[in-house]
């Protein structure tokens, strides 16, 4: 590619400066003898070397701009440390990129209001001295000028309804003000918009973040950084998504009671095979060997599956967003962590075996107790018989369906039909149980005045009947727009049942709590009743009785 700017050579006291720029204005080299020092520039790399040393010089972006018609004299001063440019106000500084120079340099930025050119400065800065960043030390003290910067831009932004975007390569900056949603419970924003390269992603700011600052204050910044690695030096982590900075004015409260909302567009390599996603922030004052931590922090959602508000800090990856929620206000991302199939591969196979092994072996013995019911012609006419006979189908029912979740993984359909059938097996094993127990309750409290016409009718429909209103009830609702029935994954195995853990657990937890709740109080009962017996037998002369356990054992098992 030709010059457009040929070379120029321009003398001073034996000095020589040489400046090339390029057709597309994407390259740009500068070079003065007298100096040793060398400056190249191409898309978004930059380096500089003064005699054969990194360095730093903080006018490129002005001499790229120049546009050099004739050769301009410049005049070298403090040994090469500036350089003026005779006829412009192009005035250039160099240093090395040693740490106390540039931490020097910091320093007198960080005492500075803060404004979009200092945070273009520390950017070309941390460019340039790349060797400091995998210092910690240097790593924190420019963590600690950004955010003041950061919040300086926040504050002397001009914002109207609209939002303030900033691109400045490394990172990307949107501002927003906060008096549009006074009277809410969140700020919504969407970044960036216009930023090419990041990911966008929806923030909801709780307005409680801003009750210490004055009406002037109420200034949001989310900060989104192309990446990551001032956040990972001596941090023994993998990053998952962008690391993004949530900035408010002023000092926000340390603990959120509504937590602040982030969604997360999640990043794929070979490297994530065989990891768990988890929401944690970067503790800027923390050991400088363990900065990230997921306290105050959790997994709201991921996009592979339905809203879930299981309270944890991490979950099996997948694919898509993750929605993270958190209590405070510091440098956020997803991390990857090793996954449980790499700390308990063997222990997940081995808990799999046993389930479907013990699944196996109901169902065989349900498949027994159920033939017995119908060959032995005595046990057709007890209705106990009969009602041990609806258990053992209900239970079989559920083991059958359990141990074909997995194999129905391929067909949605399929799999569907599956989840239900495993949901109506549980329930209907549920109130069976319940019919037990009401059935014991008639047989040894009540004893007299039990006869209830078409009895076993009655019982079935209850038993039957209410799993299948539940079911067909559940099938109708969906989370979003994905039913509530269907696949999941976890720890690298697919299985059909529940998609919501909210849902799962709500239903089926408080249908078991009724359950139980019915039989321990039969158990109570009946046992009370039939100690009593026995206690009144004792005392009568010639009926006298000696309670033994295994009276207790016997009740125990008609209940259970």
């Amino acid at each position: 590619m030709l010059p457009i700017s040929v070379l120029f050579l321009l003398h001073i006291a034996s000095a020589a400066v040489v400046i090339t720029t390029y057709d597309n204005r994407t390259e740009f080299k500068m070079s003065i003898a007298e100096c040793h020092l060398n400056v190249a520039m191409k898309l978004d790399t930059m380096t500089c070397e003064w005699n054969s040393e990194p360095c730093y010089i903080n006018c490129i972006d002005e001499i790229f701009k120049l546009d050099i018609t004739e050769p301009l004299p410049v005049d070298l001063n403090q040994n090469c440390q500036h350089i003026y440019i005779l006829g412009t106000n192009v005035t250039c500084y160099t240093s090395l990129c040693t740490f106390n120079n540039v931490t020097d340099l910091l320093k007198k930025i960080e005492h500075q209001h803060g404004t979009l050119e200092d945070l273009r400065t520390i950017l070309k800065i941390k460019k340039i001295c790349t060797h400091l960043s995998e210092n910690i030390s240097f790593v924190d003290i420019y963590n600690r000028v950004e955010k003041h910067i950061l919040h300086g831009v926040i504050r002397n932004t001009a914002l109207g309804d609209a939002t303030v975007e900033y691109d400045l390569g490394d990172i990307a900056m949107t501002v927003a003000s906060a008096d549009c949603c006074a009277h809410d419970s969140f700020i919504p924003l969407r970044s960036p918009l216009n930023a090419p390269g990041y990911s966008t992603m929806e923030t909801l700011i709780p307005v409680e973040a801003f009750s210490h600052n004055t009406q002037d204050q109420w200034k949001t910044g989310v900060v989104h950084y192309r990446s990551g690695q001032q956040f990972l030096v001596s941090q023994e982590v993998t990053l998952g998504s962008e690391v993004v900075r949530v900035e408010v004015l002023g000092e926000p409260p340390t603990q959120l009671t509504s937590r602040l909302r982030m969604t997360f567009t999640l990043t794929f390599n070979e490297s994530s095979e065989n990891k768990t996603f988890s929401c944690q922030f970067y503790n800027e004052s923390g050991e400088q060997t363990n900065r990230w931590s997921s306290a105050g922090c959790s997994v709201r959602r991921q996009s592979s599956r339905p809203i879930s508000s299981r309270p944890i800090s991490s979950r099996p990856i997948s694919s898509g967003t993750v929605e993270c929620e958190c209590d405070h206000m510091t440098p956020f991302a997803v991390l990857l962590i090793p996954g449980l199939e790499e700390e308990l591969g063997h222990h997940w196979i081995i808990l799999s075996y046993i389930s479907y092994i013990g699944c196996a072996l109901s169902a065989f013995f349900c498949v027994i107790s159920i033939l017995s019911y119908f060959i032995l012609r005595k046990a057709r006419k007890d209705p106990s018989a009969a009602i041990h006979c609806s258990l053992g189908v209900a239970l079989l029912l559920l083991n059958s369906s359990f141990l074909l979740s997995q194999s129905a993984t391929s067909n949605p359909l399929l799999c569907v039909c599956v989840a239900v059938a495993i949901e109506a097996g549980l329930l209907s094993s549920f109130t069976w149980m319940a019919i037990e127990a009401l059935h014991l309750y008639l047989l040894l409290v009540r004893v007299f005045n039990t006869y209830v016409r078409r009895y076993l009718l009655k019982l079935s429909l209850i038993g039957w009947g209410v799993p299948a209103l539940l079911v067909i009830l559940s099938l109708v609702v969906k989370v979003g727009d994905t039913p509530v029935y269907g696949l999941i994954s976890a720890q690298d195995t697919h299985y059909c049942w529940i998609t919501d853990d909210v849902f799962a657990y709500g239903m089926n937890l408080t249908f078991f709590t009724l359950v139980f709740i019915l039989n321990f109080g039969v158990l109570v009962t009946v046992s009370s009743r039939i100690l009593c017996r026995r206690h009144t037998h004792s005392t009568q002369p010639g009926k006298g009785h000696t309670h033994t356990p295994m009276d207790t054992h016997i009740i125990i098992s008609l209940q259970y």
